[in-house]
């Protein structure tokens, strides 16, 4: 049951793509993170699907369902957002479900791969190794480390460097900007910095 929720799941993420929004920065840039990893996971779910003996794995069940509710929970952060919510606050919550759902498809396939149930040649394991090699070859710089640095020095009574609010607003602030403003702020703050 929880492997075809999944698969429903990343379907319905996958849509997304339609979503007017979505091709909005920073969105464009978390959709597609989110989309790599889903696109490496869904035929292995596929096959899943199709393997009985697979469905009753309790460990893979488990893991399914949890990468269900991180799908879920992406897609809601996706669709909820609207020009007057918090892009930072979008930031840090995306980034905390992105390495949790790369560790947890990370180790079903590990699980797959040692699994003794026949799974279809494309995914035998050394298919799955592949997978796995994608999965773990995609790293991000996480701004969210960054905010979480300003914020620390905020409380400190220090204030961020002004390095850290280059870097946030180049990712995050000033994408709310028209273009024009944008390269403005972005000028003046390295300015500042130099």
């Amino acid at each position: 049951m929880e492997i075809s929720a999944l698969v429903d799941s990343i379907s319905s993420f996958l849509n997304l793509s339609s979503s007017r929004h979505i091709y909005l920065d920073p969105f464009d840039k978390y959709y597609k993170r989110v989309e790599e990893l889903l696109r490496v996971l869904k035929p292995i779910a596929d096959a899943a699907v199709l393997n009985s003996d697979l469905a009753l794995e309790e460990k893979l069940c488990k893991s399914f369902q949890e990468l269900n509710q991180d799908v879920d929970h992406s897609r809601d952060l996706f669709t909820s957002w609207h020009p007057f919510s918090s892009k930072v606050y979008f930031v840090l919550q995306i980034e905390s479900l992105i390495p949790k759902m790369r560790d947890t498809i990370v180790d079903t396939f590990q699980f797959l791969k040692s699994s003794k149930h026949d799974l279809p040649d494309e995914r035998s394991p050394a298919s799955l190794e592949k997978c796995l090699e994608k999965i773990k070859h995609l790293s991000y710089e996480e701004i969210s480390s960054v905010i979480d640095s300003a914020l620390s020095d905020q409380r400190d009574g220090v204030g961020p460097t002004l390095e850290i609010l280059v870097k946030i607003g180049e990712n995050v602030i000033t994408s709310i900007l028209p273009l024009f403003h944008k390269n403005v702020i972005l000028t003046f703050l390295h300015k500042l910095k130099n």
